[in-house]
């Protein structure tokens, strides 16, 4: 079951509210002492999480099918590019090196199946109750935790520079996919200190920008942002190609990593580049402190 996307937090009393925590949906199925993990896309990982073989430990049941997020935490807040970087990672040694480097949380937040019951029909209060009453938190998952004013569950994830919440209808059914009235996503705005890496051309003139930031000690390209972009930034970026270009291949020219910008999005995608991206600014801040910390805004 899918959210969709809101502008607004819901003020209806019927709702309950949850962090939404920025990292890969995991559904996993408990069988015979055993957790196997898969993507919202019906794909297997559970090799990828080592961490979570011992799942089945937590629950109370022979049965059991949940719904929750692959979460790594870093410091006290999700990262979506450990996320991301787990999730994509499939050789055996490196799992197991970054399963320490960086490792998953389980946040359990439903509960479809138990012990041979079809749960999705039973509202999702009914279905957490149950829940609730089967599951023991340890340091390896957790159940989420319900707020019932949503407006200032979203003021907190602002200040903490969190994603956003979940808004969900107390009485509602799991239905799969987004055909239904029932879940809600409110997401904060977001903006990101970026090296411009490259510059698109079109017609000889700069059009867009390649975006990147670095990570781990080495820059890693974001994607690009064309949206923002005035007549006066092309007069700074004629000069910075006349003065840093490194090489051109096709229609971008590449530029030594040195002018930054401020860029506004809304998330990030599942590889790792922003969506809908729009450029802020540029930047007198140095290239060092483009970090991929992102800032609510």
């Amino acid at each position: 079951m899918e959210p969709l996307s809101l502008a607004h937090v819901i003020a209806d009393g019927g709702f309950v509210h949850q962090i939404k925590w920025d990292g890969i949906r995991g559904i996993v199925k408990i069988e015979s002492r055993a957790a196997a993990i898969y993507t919202r896309h019906g794909i297997e990982c559970t090799d990828s999480y080592p961490e979570l073989y011992g799942l089945a430990n937590q629950l109370r049941a022979k049965q059991a099918v949940l719904d929750g997020e692959l979460t790594v935490f870093d410091g006290e807040t999700p990262s979506f590019y450990y996320s991301l970087r787990r999730n994509r990672t499939k050789s055996k040694n490196a799992v197991k090196r970054l399963a320490q480097l960086y490792p998953v949380r389980y946040i359990v937040f439903d509960l479809l199946y138990l012990d041979g019951e079809d749960l999705r029909q039973n509202p999702l209060k009914e279905r957490q109750d149950i829940l609730r009453a089967i599951f023991n938190d340890n340091s390896v998952s957790a159940l989420t935790e319900n707020f019932d004013d949503g407006q200032a569950l979203f003021q907190v994830m602002r200040r903490k520079n969190m994603e956003g919440i979940v808004s969900k209808r107390a009485d509602s059914k799991y239905t799969a996919g987004k055909k239904h009235i029932d879940w809600y996503k409110t997401k904060t705005a977001k903006k990101l200190l970026c090296v411009v890496a490259g510059i698109y051309l079109k017609n000889r003139m700069p059009a867009s920008l390649v975006l990147g930031v670095y990570r781990d000690g080495k820059m890693q390209t974001i994607g690009k942002v064309s949206s923002g972009l005035k007549q006066s930034d092309i007069v700074l970026l004629e000069q910075t190609i006349h003065k840093q270009k490194v090489n051109i291949k096709k229609d971008i020219v590449w530029i030594n990593p040195k002018l930054t910008c401020w860029v506004r999005f809304a998330e990030w995608t599942h590889t790792g580049t922003l969506r809908h991206p729009v450029l802020l600014g540029f930047s007198d801040k140095d290239a060092a402190a483009a970090t991929g910390q992102e800032i609510s805004i």
